[in-house]
């Protein structure tokens, strides 16, 4: 979701430096989403932390 508002921020010429997205506050998580513009692309980035995991077999 955040690399897709980027994207729209891009096209409206409204992403003309680097920022960083808070996100998670209301269930008590201290997210932080950290966007780049950078020639032709957006950067997207930030920590994460496992909380799960599993292997799916089809």
């Amino acid at each position: 979701l955040n690399a897709a508002l980027a994207q729209w921020m891009a096209g409206q010429g409204r992403l003309e430096h680097s920022l960083t997205i808070a996100q998670g506050t209301q269930i008590g998580r201290v997210g932080r989403v950290h966007i780049r513009p950078a020639a032709g692309a957006i950067l997207v980035g930030g920590q994460t932390n496992l909380l799960i995991e599993g292997t799916v077999t089809l």
